[in-house]
Parts: structure tokens; C-alpha cells; sequence
């Protein structure tokens, strides 16, 4: 599998807009995480997709959504740490 970070700038942040996308992203499986960001981009996606074909067409299904201005993405090498949760002493 492969596994990639995708930074989606969208071209309005009306609420409307935000939620749209927010709706969308929701219906594509390879979307593992979705994140809304202040700055630069919009959102950042952690997505896992079967292959990097798979990945790529998921690129395409972004670029032609409503309202996304701008798509930029970056593979994983290599995971140095992941550890889900908060970090609290029980």
C-alpha cells in the first residue's frame, strides 16, 4: 500500500464551501484523516491508497472537485514513530 500526505488549498472558505468538502472527503475510503489547517492550505489528508495508481487517482478525483484551488501531495518514505491517541498517564 501506499501511504501519502495531500495539502488542499480550496478557492473560497465560506462555510458552505468548507462543509461541501468536508462532506466529500468523508465518501472516499483512502481518506484516512482529514485535517482543517489555518494558513497556507486548507486541508491536509492522510490517505492509504492500494498502490500508487490508486493514489494518483485519487488526485484526479481532488483536482476535478468543486471548489479545490490547489492539491499538493508527498509520499511516506518511512514512518519514524506513530502512536495514536493523547499522550496521558494512566
Amino acid at each position: 500500500s501506499v501511504t501519502g500526505f495531500i495539502f488542499v488549498g480550496l478557492a473560497s472558505q465560506k462555510d458552505a464551501d468548507l462543509k461541501h468538502f468536508e462532506d466529500r472527503v468523508k465518501s472516499w475510503p483512502e481518506v484516512r484523516e482529514c485535517h482543517m489547517l489555518s494558513g497556507e492550505v486548507d486541508f491536509l489528508l492522510k490517505c492509504v491508497a492500494e498502490d500508487l495508481s490508486a493514489f494518483q487517482a485519487l488526485i484526479s478525483t481532488l483536482t476535478a472537485e468543486k471548489n479545490v484551488d490547489s492539491v499538493k501531495s508527498s509520499l511516506v518514505i518511512h514512518a519514524s514513530k506513530v502512536e495514536p491517541g493523547v499522550p496521558v498517564e494512566i
